[in-house]
């Protein structure tokens, strides 16, 4: 009798541990299929190689079906303190920032974002914790989960009122103010 309650716990161990590591993984993928779906809209044609330019920025040039090539940006490499990103690089409007792009920077403490940019990432400044202030335009029409997570309390987001990053920063409950 003891062997079979055991023999029964140790298999409802195993389902609950299965049902978790399920759970997991297809949380961990919602980031990865979130960009994805964006990317569906390009063909493999259509986005080219990763290029890092002089002063930190790795991106890749993306061509919309319109014609129009426009940069993503992946990842920031540089050291600056105070970043004003870019509208254009290489002649490119700057359009997407990607997900964690300048996460876990220990230097950042204030960035701009310009006006050409549409998209940003999850977790774009996550772990930045020097950073304390964010300019945001009024042109950003997404972004992902988590922009600002594990920043620093002093964070101050900066954006137009009525725009789509103030509600994200109303709904995330981050400290902003209104340009």
């Amino acid at each position: 009798m003891k062997s079979k309650l055991k023999e029964k716990r140790i298999i409802g161990i195993i389902m609950v541990s299965f049902v978790i590591l399920v759970l997991i993984c297809l949380l961990s993928n919602i980031f990865i299929i979130k960009k994805l779906e964006r990317y569906e809209e390009y063909s493999p044609e259509q986005v080219n190689m990763e290029i890092e330019s002089e002063d930190g920025y790795k991106y890749c040039i993306l061509e919309r079906d319109t014609g129009e090539s426009i940069v993503s940006i992946l990842k920031y490499t540089g050291s600056e303190i105070e970043i004003e990103v870019p509208e254009n690089i290489d002649g490119y409007k700057v359009a997407f920032i990607e997900s964690a792009c300048f996460a876990y920077n220990e230097n950042i403490e204030k960035v701009i974002i310009p006006e050409t940019v549409e998209y940003m990432g999850p977790s774009v400044f996550g772990g930045c914790k020097k950073l304390n202030y964010v300019r945001m335009p009024e042109s950003i029409e997404e972004a992902g989960q988590g922009l600002f997570l594990d920043t620093s309390d002093e964070l101050v987001v900066y954006c137009k009122e009525n725009s789509y990053m103030h509600t994200y920063v109303q709904e995330q409950n981050y400290s902003f103010e209104l340009y």
